[in-house]
C-alpha cells in the first residue's frame, strides 16, 4: 500500500502515510515508512525545478535531441555558447557554509547580508566553446535589438578567433525575441554567421549554464561590496576558468546536496538538520543528550541518526580483514588485524590446557573470574595449543577484560 500510494502521488508525506495506514488500523511510524520506501529504491527528494513546457515545446525538444543524436564530437567542439545572466551584489548566488556553535547562528561572522532586490545587479553577455571562455561584457542599459547586434559585431568574432575555431563554426543562441528579430537574422545571414537551431524553453541544454554557476559562486566568495567591484570581479573571475569547465568527458559525480537551512522553505526530508521544531528532537538512550533532527551519534556500536523526533539505529559497518587473527579491542566497535593470537576473538579455547592465574590459582582454558584485587576486571584464560617451528608445545595465558 505504501509503495502503491507514493508512485500514484509522489507528493504525499510520511504524516499522510502514517494517517492513512492509521485509518486502515496499521500503527507504524515515520521511521518504518523511510525504511520501507528505501527498500523500493525510494527516497524523499526536491522537486526539480523545469522550465514550463508546452506540447509545442515538447516536440521541438524531441525534434532537437533525434536530429544530433548522433553528432560526433567534434561537431560539438565546434559551438559558440551564448547567453545573458543577471549578478546580484548582494544576491543569493551560493550557498555559505560556516563553522558555528549551537545557538550562534546570528553572530555576524556566521550571517550573510542581505538587502531588498539584492542590492544591485548586473547584467552579462557571454560566450565559450569547447576550447574555453571567450568574452564576457557587461550589459550597461536595457538590451534591445540594436545593441545585442553590437554586442556580437564587437565581440562574438574576435572570441571565434581568440578560441581559434575551426572553418565553419556555429553560433548558438537562444530563442529571445531580440536573438530571433528579423534585423538580428539578416545580420548574422550576411555576416555568413551558421546558427544553432534551437528548442524554445530550453535553458538546461545550454551548457553555458554551468560556467554562469561557477562564476557566481566563484563572485560571492570574494564578496564585493559596490557595483563597480561586482563587475571588476567578474571579469577576474571569468578570465580564471579553466578550459576544463567547459568539457564533460561522461563521467557521473553524486554527491549529497548542499543544505541550506537559511532558505524560506527548506527541504526538511533531505535536510532534516534543517528542523529546528522541538517536537522533531530526539533524546539519547541515556535520557540526557538532546539532538535535533539530523544529528547522529554512535551508542552500542550502532550509528543512530535523530530524524523528525525518531531515533533510528543501525549497526556500524566494519571492513573486512585480510589476517589469521583479529579482536575487537576495548573501547571500539570493530574488529583490527592483531600479530597475538591468544587475543583472538574466535580462538576455541583447548580444554588440556590451563592457567595460573596472579593469585597462584590454577585455571582450566575458557575458564571467566572476576579479580578480587582489580574490581570491575573480567579475567579469561586462553589456552590455544599449537606447534611452533621448534616443535616445541606453546601454551599461551590470561586475557584481562576491565569494563
Amino acid at each position: 500500500m505504501i509503495t502503491r500510494t507514493v508512485s500514484k502521488n509522489p507528493r504525499t508525506t510520511r504524516g499522510d502515510l502514517v494517517n492513512d495506514l492509521q485509518r486502515a488500523g496499521t500503527k507504524v511510524t515515520k521511521a518504518t515508512i523511510s525504511n520501507t520506501l528505501r527498500r523500493q529504491g525510494l527516497k524523499s527528494c526536491s522537486a526539480r525545478r523545469v522550465p514550463l513546457l508546452k506540447p509545442v515545446h515538447v516536440r521541438a525538444r524531441l525534434k532537437f535531441a533525434r536530429e544530433h543524436l548522433d553528432d560526433p564530437e567534434e561537431d560539438w567542439e565546434n559551438v559558440i555558447w551564448s547567453d545573458e545572466t543577471k549578478i546580484e551584489l548582494f544576491g543569493k548566488n551560493s550557498t555559505c557554509r560556516v563553522w558555528r556553535r549551537k545557538n550562534a547562528e546570528l553572530h555576524p561572522k556566521n550571517t550573510i547580508p542581505t538587502v531588498k532586490h539584492g542590492g544591485g545587479n548586473i547584467m552579462l553577455w557571454g560566450c565559450f566553446s569547447a576550447k574555453g571562455p571567450g568574452r564576457l561584457i557587461r550589459v550597461k542599459e536595457r538590451m534591445n535589438v540594436a545593441m545585442y547586434r553590437e554586442i556580437l559585431s564587437k565581440n562574438l568574432l574576435p572570441s571565434a578567433r581568440a578560441l581559434k575555431m575551426k572553418r565553419g563554426w556555429v553560433f548558438q543562441h537562444d530563442n529571445d525575441p531580440k536573438h530571433t528579430a528579423r534585423a538580428t537574422k539578416e545580420w548574422l545571414r550576411k555576416k555568413h554567421f551558421k546558427v544553432l537551431e534551437w528548442p524554445s524553453q530550453s535553458p538546461d541544454l545550454n551548457p553555458i549554464e554551468n560556467l554562469w554557476r561557477e562564476l557566481k559562486i566563484r563572485v560571492a566568495q570574494r564578496q564585493p561590496q559596490n557595483i563597480t567591484a561586482l563587475e571588476e570581479i567578474c571579469m577576474e573571475e571569468w578570465a580564471k576558468l579553466p578550459a576544463t569547465l567547459a568539457v564533460c568527458d561522461g563521467r557521473v559525480f553524486c554527491r549529497r546536496r548542499v543544505c541550506d537551512c537559511t532558505a524560506p522553505d527548506p527541504d526538511l526530508s533531505c535536510c532534516p538538520e534543517c528542523d529546528t521544531r522541538q517536537s522533531s528532537q530526539c533524546v539519547h538512550q541515556n535520557g540526557y543528550t538532546l539532538y535535533h533532527s539530523g544529528e547522529s551519534w554512535i551508542y552500542n556500536c550502532q550509528q543512530c541518526r535523530c530524524l523528525e523526533g525518531e531515533v533510528e539505529c543501525v549497526s556500524l559497518s566494519c571492513p573486512v580483514l585480510l589476517c589469521n587473527h583479529s579482536s575487537v579491542l576495548e573501547g571500539e566497535c570493530c574488529p583490527r588485524c592483531i600479530s597475538d593470537p591468544c587475543i583472538d576473538d574466535a580462538v576455541t579455547s583447548d580444554p588440556r590446557q590451563t592457567c595460573r592465574d596472579p593469585a597462584g590459582a590454577t585455571r582450566l582454558s575458557g575458564a571467566t573470574w572476576s579479580d578480587p584485587t582489580a574490581p570491575c576486571t573480567t579475567c579469561t584464560c586462553k589456552g590455544l595449543a599449537h606447534r611452533p617451528s621448534s616443535g616445541r608445545l606453546a601454551v599461551l595465558g590470561i586475557e584481562l577484560v576491565t569494563f
